[in-house]
């Protein structure tokens, strides 16, 4: 018998363009938060971090909802400049090592 594929989410580069458009910036704030453990973040951080998702074009497509359940697990990684975090056509379950 036939099994019925999962859907797959794949990266796609153009999601993710910068543009001429403002830049929604990321505070200290918001990067303190996204710092700590997601276990011992307060409500009013999680919907901090959801105000900031839904200003974000590439979190535009999700209910308040989701990006309220997304401010649970996101967290902060910053990265030099020309590092690969990501690769075209991931399937978004690999992490690439450092």
């Amino acid at each position: 018998t036939l099994q019925k594929p999962q859907k797959r989410f794949a990266f796609r580069v153009d999601d993710f363009k910068c543009s001429n458009q403002p830049k929604v910036a990321v505070s200290l704030i918001h990067k303190a938060i996204l710092s700590k453990p997601a276990w011992v973040r307060g409500n009013d951080e999680l919907k901090l971090l959801s105000s900031l998702m839904s200003r974000l074009r590439c979190f535009s497509q999700y209910s308040a909802y989701v990006l309220y359940e997304l401010s649970r697990v996101l967290y902060y990684e910053a990265h030099g400049q020309g590092k690969v975090v990501i690769r075209q056509g991931s399937l978004g379950n690999e992490r690439l090592g450092g």
